[in-house]
This record gives C-alpha cells, sequence and structure tokens, in this order.
C-alpha cells in the first residue's frame, strides 16, 4: 500500500461511551470515512501496561472488560475483530525490545472506540503495551520506529485521555468542569499543534503541580507519544474532538496527517 496511514489519538473516557450518541461518538462514526482503510490497525491504549514493551500475537483476541461497577450490558458488548499476527512480528522486527506476547486482547481503550470507527469489526488489529520501564523519550523512540507501518497500511492508534483524574470525577453529566482541566488541556491543545517536544517529553515542566493534578498517573498520557512520535514533524495536525466529560476527562482527541 502507497498511500501513508494517519496516526490518530481518542480521548475514549468512560466505557459507557461506547454506548453513547454524542457529538464524541458522532466525530468517530465519521472520522474513520476520511481516512484510507486500513489494512491492520496498530492500538496503543491506556489500559494495558507491562513490565517490558509487549505486543500481542494472537489469532483471535479475546475482549477484556478491566472495569467494575458498571451495568450488565455493558460485559456483554463484542467486539470479534480479528488478531493480526503478521503485524505482531513486523512489530518486533522493527524493534526486537518489544515481546510477543499472547496473554492479553482487546481492552476497553480498543473495544470503546473501534465500536464507532469501525463497527464491522473486520479489520485485523493487535494491540502495543506501554512499558512501565520505560520514560518519556523511550515511548517516544519506540513510536519512530514504527513510523515505516504506515506505508504498509497500518493505523496507529492511540488511546487515553489527556488529562485524567478519577479522583476528582464527578458523575452527573452537567458537572462544571475543573479550572484546572481546562488550563492544562488547553496547553497541551497548543504544545501538540507546536510539536514542542521539549515540553510533551517533559509535561511537569512548566507547572508540575498542575500536571500532577491532570494526570496522577502516567498511561493516559503516554498513548500520545505513540501519535506523535510515528509521525514526521512537517505533518499536519487536526483536532477531532475537544470537550471535558465528568469534569475531569479531556476528550480531546487529534489526527496527523489524515
Amino acid at each position: 500500500m502507497s498511500e501513508l496511514m494517519p496516526t490518530v489519538f481518542i480521548g475514549h473516557g468512560s466505557p459507557m461511551n461506547v454506548f453513547a450518541e454524542s457529538e464524541h461518538a458522532t466525530m468517530l462514526k465519521g472520522a474513520a470515512k476520511k481516512w484510507p482503510r486500513p489494512e491492520s490497525i496498530l492500538m496503543v491504549s491506556a489500559h494495558w501496561e507491562t513490565a517490558a514493551a509487549s505486543v500481542l500475537k494472537v489469532d483471535q483476541p479475546k475482549v477484556i472488560y478491566d472495569f467494575g461497577g458498571f451495568p450488565p450490558e455493558l460485559y456483554k458488548v463484542q467486539y470479534p475483530a480479528p488478531g493480526a499476527p503478521a503485524l505482531a512480528e513486523r512489530v518486533h522486527e522493527l524493534a526486537p525490545e518489544v515481546a510477543l506476547v499472547n496473554n492479553w486482547g482487546f481492552d476497553h481503550g480498543a473495544w470503546t472506540i473501534l465500536h464507532h470507527l469501525y463497527p464491522e469489526a473486520k479489520i485485523p488489529m493487535t494491540q502495543l503495551s506501554l512499558s512501565r520501564a520505560f520514560n518519556y523519550r523511550q515511548h517516544f523512540e519506540l513510536a519512530a520506529k514504527l513510523k515505516s507501518l504506515r506505508a504498509e497500511g497500518v493505523l496507529i492508534l492511540g488511546s487515553g485521555n489527556l488529562v485524567h483524574n478519577l479522583r476528582a470525577i464527578k458523575w452527573q453529566t452537567d458537572a462544571p468542569v475543573y479550572d484546572w482541566v481546562t488550563r492544562f488541556d488547553r496547553i497541551l491543545r497548543d504544545k501538540i499543534l507546536e510539536r514542542d517536544l521539549s515540553f510533551l517529553l517533559n509535561p511537569e515542566s512548566i507547572d508540575a503541580e498542575l500536571a500532577h493534578l491532570a494526570m496522577p498517573s502516567l498511561e493516559h498520557y503516554l498513548p500520545v507519544l505513540y501519535t506523535l512520535g510515528s509521525t514526521e514533524p512537517g505533518e499536519k495536525i487536526d483536532y477531532l474532538h475537544e470537550g471535558i466529560q465528568n469534569a475531569s476527562i479531556s476528550m480531546r482527541s487529534f489526527v496527523v496527517g489524515g
């Protein structure tokens, strides 16, 4: 495939978004129609962390319900897309430090957004884990090793949230947004457009207290580095959606090169 695939970051929020009829869901349903259809998908989800970087090599991944306390119907959602073992092998070839494993599946960072993006569930997909041993730059450098996949029909898709503080969450749909959520979301909005790597690879550099409040842990931020790291500096960045969910979760989403 000669056409270069875009790379994408999607804010996924609550797993209940799989049922949502919202501006975010409408965006997802329409966005994929604007991009070349992928041969396969490489998903980097906030919800798969491992000691060492790993990629899933199975023919038919299971659906993982990695949450608790939600309505019974959520645990019945299926996303029966095939695995992409050949893509997993290719990832390992490009980055030998990434181990081939078979002990994961499609977690809710993956299937809740793919349910809207590609509802037919026919595009082969694998997942790349977030290594807990990596620093920001190592995540970014791993992504750079994988950028050639885009010319092979692979959609590199990061799934997380630019602001993600569950301790501050409010479940009312009309809950007012915290000022610190808006401030950090806007800082990241601008720094991503500027490709300011001095900040993006050290997001605590401007205001460490604000950064820690906005992302008490890093797993929802790190997929951004895979979306950006697998692109070239001159590629266009477009925001697909912006908004705050449940007072403390940024749903900002963007595409590079699409």
